[in-house]
C-alpha cells in the first residue's frame, strides 16, 4: 500500500520543488563526470581493489555535486542543509514492515536470476563471501548510494514527477542514469551487448528505487538502501561479482518492476491537475 505523508522538506523550500530544473542538473552532472571519465581512461584500476571498476565509476560523486550546486543557485546554504538532511533521516525505515522487504527486494531478484542461470545450465559455484567484506562493500555502497541519489531522486524526482507521474520520471531519470554509467561500462571493456541489457536492468531499478521512495512516503533514504543492496549484490553475484549476466538479470527486473507498478498504478500516473489540463 502507498503511504500518503508530506513532501521531503527540501521539496518544500521557496518555490518548491518547481524550481528545480531537471534538464540543467542532467548537463551539469555530465559535464562534472567528465574528469573522472578522462581518470579512468588515463589510469588503470588498481590492483587488489576492493571493487572491480574502472576509476571513472568515482563518477558517482558527479549528481550530488550537481544537486548542492543548483540547489544553493535557487535555495542557499539552507536549502543545501535540508536536502542533505532529507537523505540522512531514516526515521522511516525504523520498522522492520518497511526495512526488511526495502533491504531485501534487490537480492531477491539477483538470486531469482541466479537461478534461472541454473535452470538454463550455466554452470555456476556457490555463492561464497565473507560477512566482514559484504559490511564492508554494504557501507561503502550506502556511501555511493548517498552521493547519487542526492541528486537522482532528492533533486530531479519531484519537479519530473509534477509533470511525467512518478512512472515517467523513472523512466526519464532511469534512462539518463542508464547513459550516465556506459562510458564506466566501455572502459571495463564491456561488449555492447552486455552494456544493453544490463542497462536495460538499470532503467528498471530506478523504477524499483521510486517505488521504495514512494511506500516509504517519499523518504530520499529509502532510495539510498535501495540502490546500496543493489551495488552490493551484484558485487557478491555469486563470488565477488563473477558469473554475473544481464542478459538473465534484465527480464527478472522488468517483470518486478511491472508488478510494482500494476499493484498500485494511481500513485505512479501523472498529477490529476496535469492530466486535466491535457484533455482541456
Amino acid at each position: 500500500m502507498i503511504v500518503q505523508a508530506r513532501l521531503p522538506s527540501s521539496a518544500r523550500s521557496a518555490g518548491g520543488p518547481a524550481r528545480h530544473v531537471p534538464a540543467l542538473f542532467f548537463a551539469l552532472t555530465a559535464v562534472l563526470s567528465l574528469p573522472f571519465l578522462i581518470l579512468g581512461a588515463l589510469v588503470d584500476t588498481p590492483e587488489g581493489a576492493v571493487v572491480d571498476l574502472p576509476l571513472s565509476a568515482l563518477q558517482v560523486f558527479a549528481p550530488f555535486l550537481a544537486a548542492i550546486l543548483l540547489v544553493l543557485r535557487e535555495s542557499g546554504w539552507r536549502g543545501v542543509g535540508r536536502l542533505i538532511a532529507d537523505a540522512l533521516d531514516v526515521r522511516r525505515l525504523r520498522s522492520a514492515r518497511v526495512l526488511v522487504p526495502l533491504a531485501l527486494i534487490m537480492p531477491m531478484i539477483y538470486f531469482a536470476s541466479y537461478g534461472i542461470m541454473r535452470l538454463a545450465g550455466r554452470q555456476l559455484p556457490g555463492f561464497e563471501f565473507s560477512v566482514t567484506a559484504a559490511v564492508v562493500l554494504l557501507v561503502m555502497f550506502l556511501l555511493s548510494g548517498f552521493f547519487e541519489e542526492v541528486g537522482w531522486t532528492g533533486y530531479a524526482l519531484e519537479p519530473l514527477r509534477q509533470r511525467l507521474g512518478y512512472l515517467g520520471a523513472a523512466l526519464v531519470i532511469g534512462v539518463v542514469w542508464a547513459l550516465f554509467h556506459v562510458p564506466a561500462d566501455l572502459q571495463g571493456d564491456r561488449d555492447l551487448e552486455w552494456i544493453a541489457w544490463y542497462r536495460l536492468a538499470s532503467v528498471m531499478l530506478r523504477v524499483v528505487i521510486v517505488w521504495a521512495y514512494l511506500v516509504t512516503g517519499r523518504a530520499l533514504a529509502a532510495a539510498i538502501l535501495v540502490h546500496a543492496t543493489d551495488n552490493l549484490s551484484w558485487s557478491l553475484f555469486p563470488v565477488g561479482g563473477s558469473h554475473y549476466d544481464p542478459l538473465f538479470m534484465a527480464p527478472v527486473s522488468v517483470a518486478v518492476a511491472a508488478v510494482l507498478v500494476f499493484t498500485a498504478f494511481p500513485a505512479w500516473s501523472p498529477p490529476r491537475e496535469n492530466r486535466a489540463s491535457r484533455l482541456s
